[in-house]
């Protein structure tokens, strides 16, 4: 199983290279494997090798920050890793039942429906770009839909605590009746605290 401190000293290694690199160099997965991905050769490191070109389509082409970059691999990695570890061992074998099983292990693992559904974006601009390369004909997450997001309500103040908040200021004098004004005008209008300060 290749390990992420591999796929780093690749990665460094290619830190020079502002672009990707095109070449298929034999990319396929095992003889007989799935289709969907193009032309022969060895799986054995296959999928630690398009993660080094990935994050280079990232630094280069994209020129997404080096923290940006970072989550990007260390997801895809996660996500590899998973499916190396259930007996996939090139991308072309990636299905939809191996995307389900990895997202049923993130749930069991506590991670939250916004972390989950950030790691399926990325893995799925991960296969995006496998596609565009020509490295696989097909993307396994094409029409899979993301974990829906919890719905919070917005946090708000009870007429009676609106009611407090407007008369607090002291209107005795000319700094409290400006405070007042203020807070009316906010509430009344629905303006941003920014939008309040620039009149």
């Amino acid at each position: 199983m290749f390990s992420l401190w591999r796929i780093n000293g690749r990665i460094r290694r290619q830190a020079g290279t502002m672009h990707c690199l095109r070449t298929k160099r034999g990319l396929r997965g095992r003889k007989g494997g799935r289709s969907g991905i193009q032309g022969e050769g060895d799986s054995r490191n296959m999928m630690a090798d398009l993660l080094v070109r990935y994050v280079d389509h990232l630094r280069g082409e994209r020129n997404l920050s080096p923290y940006t970059v970072r989550n990007y691999r260390d997801d895809v990695w996660e996500f590899l890793r998973f499916a190396k570890s259930h007996n996939v061992e090139a991308v072309g074998e990636v299905d939809r039942s191996i995307i389900r099983r990895y997202l049923a292990w993130l749930e069991k693992q506590g991670r939250a429906r916004t972390s989950i559904a950030r790691k399926m974006a990325e893995v799925r601009s991960f296969f995006r770009f496998l596609v565009r390369e020509g490295v696989l004909d097909r993307n396994p997450l094409l029409n899979m839909s993301s974990p829906k997001l919890e719905q919070r309500l917005p946090s708000f103040l009870t007429a009676q605590e609106v009611t407090g908040l407007l008369e607090d200021p002291v209107a005795d004098n000319a700094f409290g009746q400006r405070d007042r004004a203020l807070l009316e005008l906010l509430y009344a209008a629905g303006l941003r605290v920014s939008e309040l300060v620039g009149l």
